[in-house]
C-alpha cells in the first residue's frame, strides 16, 4: 500500500479538476434549449434533443414534415403534414404517436407550402416565402 502524501493528494485534486473542466465543456454546436440528452446528427454536426426541442434547426434543410394522417396529395410545391421536426427526430415523433406515415392520400392537391427555419425553429408557411 502506498503512503499518503500531500504531494499525491495535490496531484489527485489537480487531475480531478482538469477532468471536471473538460467534462463541463459540452458540444459547442449545441444551441439554445438543448441538454445532455441531445443527439448528434451524423453529417452536419447539429445537436438535437428530440424530447425537449424536436423542432430545432440551423437551416430549413434540417427540417422535415411528419404526420399520421394525410389531408391532401403532394402536388407541385404542396404537401400534407401535421408537424415539422428536425430530420433526426422523425423516428421518435412517430414512436411517440404510435403511428406510421400515411399511405394513399385524398385526390386533392395540397396548397403551396414552404419549410422554413426561423430563430432555430422548424416551421411551415403557406405560399411562397
Amino acid at each position: 500500500m502506498q503512503k499518503f502524501t500531500w504531494k499525491r493528494l495535490a496531484a489527485l485534486v489537480a487531475t480531478l479538476a482538469v477532468v471536471g473542466i473538460l467534462s463541463a465543456c459540452g458540444d459547442e454546436t449545441a444551441g439554445p434549449g438543448l441538454d445532455a440528452g441531445a443527439q448528434l446528427d451524423g453529417g452536419s454536426g447539429l445537436v438535437v434533443d428530440c424530447s425537449d426541442n424536436p423542432q430545432y434547426c440551423m437551416t430549413a434543410a434540417d427540417c422535415v414534415t411528419v404526420g399520421c394522417k394525410c389531408y391532401c396529395q403532394d402536388c407541385g410545391d404542396g404537401f400534407s403534414y401535421e408537424d415539422v421536426v428536425n430530420a433526426n427526430c422523425v423516428d421518435s415523433w412517430y414512436a411517440d404517436r404510435q403511428c406510421l406515415p400515411p399511405v394513399g392520400c385524398p385526390g386533392v392537391c395540397c396548397p403551396q407550402r414552404m419549410i422554413l427555419c426561423e430563430d432555430h425553429i422548424c416551421k411551415v408557411t403557406d405560399g411562397k416565402y
